[in-house]
């Protein structure tokens, strides 16, 4: 595992070198026009903020009380910030029986209760609101046995979703930790390899980034692929990707140990990408993503050990509730999606 880093972050460090002059950057983040207030980066994690200090973040998650969680998979510890970015809680490896080891994807439910992945051990382990361990997902209660569980998401029903790179295999269980589908790799085109970062929509549709094609495969609610991001639909041409997340338009954040995170609209059509500079410091391998309510962007960078959030200006759906003579009728706001036109590059 140690290895397989220290080689990760040297390819990386060589493709950042190996890049020819005169070679044009794509722009970093840009504001929608029609959302003058948005600063760009608002917030800036240090790896200090966290006792232990952060050392590898990868999964992350925001609360609806803007609380940020934060899996760390050298520390093996699971962190807990306020919105202000200070620490409230921990939840070290010994709070977990088997012990957390290599906790790296992350998710809530509606209810605050916080699952983890822990690759060293291939289990789900999910906690309570306070840090205490209510529920295992063993290795054998997959099919094929998970082995190297890295992604995962939570939907809405509070079914589990688990992308295993040991496996190939991406799976879902239900709330109490019993299997009701898995996605093999020949389900995918091209196959899967890695599937490193999971994301559920609240139909259900499954994203994975598949980590070595440098894809992001979509499927829908019973396993079925309808959509393929390739490599080339980034620019620059996705590079491991390894977190992914959706917006309540559609939209589909893709966080990568190429150093970007990009955004793709519903069809699979970029937006926009954050790169390096957007950051301080600079990103080196932004690969966890979250949003909050307000589609605000949380990322996590498991090389230079910080946690960001950006403001995206993505306006969300909203609605009205009216109740006129005992009747009540709710009305849904137009939504607004982002702009491709940057009004500034953060």
């Amino acid at each position: 595992m140690v290895i397989r880093r220290l080689l990760s972050r040297a390819l990386l460090a060589i493709a950042v070198v190996a890049v020819p002059l005169g070679v044009t950057v794509a722009p970093a983040l840009t504001e929608p026009a029609h959302a003058a207030t948005c600063p760009g980066q608002t917030l800036d994690i240090p790896p200090t903020a966290g006792t232990p200090n952060m050392s590898y973040p990868f999964g992350i998650a925001v609360d609806a009380s803007g609380h940020i969680y934060v899996a760390d998979g050298s520390t093996n510890t699971i962190y807990k910030y306020d919105s202000t970015g200070h620490q409230t809680m921990t939840i070290p490896s010994t709070a977990a029986t088997p012990n957390l080891g290599d906790p790296l994807g992350l998710a809530l439910d509606s209810s605050d209760n916080i699952y983890v992945v822990s690759r060293d051990n291939g289990d789900v382990v999910k906690f309570n609101s306070s840090g205490h361990q209510v529920m295992e997902i063993p290795p054998t209660a997959g099919t094929p046995n998970m082995s190297e569980p890295v992604g995962l998401a939570v939907d809405s029903h509070g079914n589990i979703y688990v992308g295993d790179e040991g496996t190939n295999t991406v799976y879902k269980f239900n709330a109490t930790g019993h299997q009701t589908m898995a996605i093999p790799s020949t389900a995918a085109t091209p196959n899967l390899n890695d599937p490193d970062g999971v994301g559920v929509d609240a139909a259900g549709n499954i994203y994975v980034g598949n980590a070595f094609p440098g894809s992001v495969v979509k499927f829908d609610s019973s396993g079925t692929q309808v959509m393929n991001i390739p490599s080339t639909a980034g620019t620059p041409n996705l590079s491991d990707p390894e977190g992914v997340a959706i917006d309540a338009l559609g939209n589909i954040y893709v966080g990568t140990q190429g150093g970007a995170v990009y955004q793709f609209d519903s069809t699979g059509h970029q937006n926009w990408v954050l790169q390096s500079t957007a950051a301080t410091p600079n990103f080196e391998a932004p690969v966890g993503v979250a949003l909050d309510a307000s589609a605000n962007l949380y990322i996590a960078d498991k090389y230079n050990s910080n946690v960001y959030a950006f403001c995206t200006g993505v306006v969300l759906p909203t609605t009205t509730t009216t109740t006129v003579s005992g009747s009540t009728t709710t009305t849904a706001a137009a939504a607004q999606a982002v702009s491709t036109e940057p009004a500034f590059t953060g």
